[in-house]
């Protein structure tokens, strides 16, 4: 029969000890972070005190000082006895922040901003346009999971910043971001439906990630920040990042859609350009050497000449006609010219039913065809 292993009360007394300690160290140190305050109070001035111990504990008390005592007093206006849903609207969003246990500080701090620039005392917005927002607020939330709650907060912080209207954020998930520059922003009538898109002119389309970046420029959005869709129209994408320099090689969009939870866009129907050919009496202006193609861009990190994979462009047809124009190095051209496109290895192109990737190289030179420039155009073999 096997005996019992005998208990060795040294050891056990020392698990006593730490057990202890361990305790005693946990009394000391309270509650863990964001957790002291389990519920916050019904009526709004208990509210605001439970709030503000909350953001205290979160934000630490020398920082959240110049943010409570804006909010605070905002927040208790009498104003709002007049109409108070949306401060009531406001309440129950944080309960609902506070219960699925959002304990970053970031989500709770742009709430704050959030509630002070589009309510109805803020006068930002139009009533209807402001009533719309804390009603998306809600009816989002409580479908959201935690990581949700946190997105919508933050891409509604990046569209409502006032702080720096000329980089408005449209997306940003702490890899990859979208911005719009240079441009104005305004917010759909409440009457146009139950979500506020924003519509976006005069500007410029920026992504980033990985040290890399895209650059539509002169382009029209009409964002919905629920979805991450962008519609779009017009937009102008040249090779910079192959080595071209500006008006060098660019390419003109029409209506199109972007998806700006993605690192990328395609679009259709595209017309690529050249300066290289220019309009016959209009110096300086590029006549298109491509009439519609399919376009497509990504962010990869691969962004100088040497290792540019992107923009890409695949043309519809591999006869084209250019009216008279200039080609720079040659004479003028008389009447129309139809130019037979191909490939060649040693060209950063593949023209036709290839796709490809344009990067500046060398003129090349290919038996039997005389080269008209470095983008892998050539005439055809006279018989």
């Amino acid at each position: 029969m096997t005996k019992p292993p005998t208990p060795d009360h040294k050891f056990g007394s020392l698990r006593g000890l730490i057990w202890t300690l361990f305790f005693t160290l946990f009394c000391l140190a309270g509650p863990l972070q964001g957790q002291s305050v389990r519920a916050f109070g019904q009526d709004p001035g208990d509210f605001a005190k439970d709030f503000s111990k909350h953001l205290t504990e979160l934000v630490g008390k020398k920082e959240v000082e110049p943010i409570l005592a804006a909010f605070e007093p905002y927040f208790l206006d009498p104003t709002w006895d007049g109409d108070g849903a949306q401060r009531e609207a406001f309440m129950r969003v944080a309960r609902e922040m506070l219960r699925r246990r959002v304990v970053t500080t970031e989500p709770w701090l742009e709430l704050v901003q959030l509630f002070q620039t589009w309510s109805w005392p803020a006068g930002h917005y139009e009533q209807g346009q402001s009533d719309r927002f804390f009603l998306e607020l809600e009816r989002e939330f409580k479908r959201a999971s935690r990581k949700e709650m946190e997105t919508f907060l933050h891409t509604y912080q990046g569209l409502s910043d006032a702080t720096n209207p000329l980089a408005i954020r449209l997306y940003d998930d702490g890899q990859l971001s979208w911005w719009y520059l240079d441009g104005l922003l305004e917010v759909s009538p409440a009457n146009d439906g139950d979500t506020a898109l924003f519509r976006l002119t005069e500007g410029r389309l920026l992504g980033r990630m990985k040290q890399d970046s895209i650059e539509v420029a002169e382009v029209e959005l009409l964002y919905n920040p629920i979805t991450g869709v962008a519609q779009a129209l017009g937009g102008r994408v040249e090779w910079l990042r192959a080595g071209f320099g500006p008006g060098e090689l660019y390419a003109n969009f029409p209506r199109w859609e972007a998806a700006l939870h993605t690192p990328g866009i395609q679009v259709d129907s595209v017309t690529l350009f050249t300066s290289s050919f220019m309009k016959e009496g209009m110096i300086g202006e590029a006549v298109p050497i491509l009439s519609l193609g399919g376009f497509e861009d990504r962010l990869t990190g691969r962004n100088s000449p040497d290792n540019a994979i992107y923009p890409r462009f695949e043309a519809y047809d591999q006869n084209i006609e250019i009216d008279a124009f200039f080609c720079f190095g040659f004479a003028r051209a008389k009447g129309p010219l139809h130019l037979y496109l191909r490939q060649h290895q040693s060209v950063g192109a593949q023209i036709g039913a290839l796709r490809y990737s344009v990067r500046r190289t060398a003129q090349s030179h290919v038996r039997d065809h005389h080269s008209l420039g470095r983008f892998g155009q050539h005439l055809p073999p006279q018989e």
